[in-house]
């Protein structure tokens, strides 16, 4: 280590010992190449263009930082802080464990194969940020600006990232699993092939988003607007479509047991050749919806209030079609003895219910 930076390293040191902070300090000349810097609180400092590599960051803490253009490889962040800091342009490589990003720019930054695990982003702007093959584990993202923000062969699990427009970013070829997508837009994102389960993306909206043979099982698409969507051949065992809003979707051979769209609204969908044993479309309404061919086994009905819709060579068993309310639907070929027209569980709850609302 050259003697001007063994002296400011020192002074660095020092002020670490006494629990000051440094402020107002240029270091744009000094290379953090292995230098422990535990619980460095680092105020209004410039480290433009500076390289941090092998650095044990462990609480340190920048506020109001100048590190455009700077480097980040293979450093130990172990609970650190980067606060109201200009990191415009800066590249990230190996692994960030704990890192709170807060009020930030990381406006053009550049991650390659970054493993993001504990990790906190808040506020911000990440607008034209790249990520190639990252991983993100128990991350949380909230209220960022993003802006052709770029995300490659990415996997994100644990992660919380709600009220994002999907469709301002470029997603492709990533992997969601128990990913809180509250509040989202969805809309054009291609999955197809890919894995998205135990998702909850409750109040969001997909247009033209592709889920063609994707596992998609356990996810949450509850109270969404869901339009123009490909599930064909998806896995969909357990999710969820709860009083939502679906129109032009196509889940033609998919595997879809026990999903439910209790009291969602379907318009012109597919369910053709899919299997839907007990599954549930409880309350719903169905217009123009084709479940031609379709397992319908032990799937619940009761209470929908289908339209031109087909139920043609369906498989069904204990099928249970308690006070359904149909209009002009066509069952050519489906056996109607596997249909349980009168559910006496059914019917006794309604009658305990009736009973109930007339005191």
């Amino acid at each position: 280590m050259k003697e001007p930076m063994l002296g400011m390293y020192q002074q660095i040191q020092a002020a670490i010992a006494a629990r000051k902070p440094i402020q107002n300090m240029d270091f744009r000349s000094v290379n953090f190449n292995g230098l422990d810097l535990t619980g460095g609180h680092f105020v209004q400092c410039q480290f433009d263009g500076c390289v941090f590599r092998q650095c044990d960051l462990t609480r340190a803490h920048f506020i109001e930082c100048q590190m455009v253009e700077s480097q980040f490889i293979d450093n130990t962040y172990f609970s650190s802080k980067i606060t109201a800091s200009n990191l415009l342009k800066t590249q990230w490589k190996g692994s960030v464990h704990k890192l709170m990003v807060t009020d930030s720019v990381l406006t053009g930054s550049i991650w390659q194969a970054v493993h993001l695990q504990s990790c906190n982003i808040t506020l911000g702007d990440m607008s034209q940020a790249e990520f190639h093959h990252c991983q993100w584990k128990t991350v949380s993202v909230a209220k960022v600006v993003m802006e052709n923000t770029v995300f490659h062969q990415a996997q994100f699990e644990n992660v919380s990232w709600t009220d994002t427009d999907f469709t301002k970013l470029q997603v492709t070829q990533c992997e969601f699993l128990r990913v809180l997508l509250l509040n989202c837009d969805l809309s054009g994102l291609d999955f197809a092939g890919l894995s998205f389960q135990y998702c909850s993306c409750n109040h969001s909206r997909m247009v033209g988003t592709s889920f063609y043979q994707a596992k998609v099982n356990n996810s949450n698409f509850s109270n969404s607007e869901v339009r123009d969507c490909d599930f064909r051949h998806a896995q969909l065992q357990k999710s969820l479509f709860v009083a939502s809003d679906l129109s032009e979707c196509d889940f033609s051979w998919a595997l879809a047991s026990h999903i439910k769209f209790n009291q969602a609204q379907l318009l012109d969908c597919q369910f053709v050749q899919s299997d839907l044993t007990q599954a549930s479309f409880q309350h719903a309404t169905l217009e123009s919806v084709d479940f031609t061919g379709s397992q319908l086994v032990y799937t619940n009905l009761s209470y929908a209030r289908p339209s031109k819709c087909r139920f043609e060579q369906c498989s069904v068993k204990r099928t249970n079609v308690h006070a359904l309310v149909e209009e002009k639907c066509r069952w050519h070929g489906t056996k109607k003895q596997g249909l349980l027209e009168t559910d006496k569980t059914q019917q006794a709850m309604d009658s305990r219910l009736r009973s109930f609302m007339s005191h």
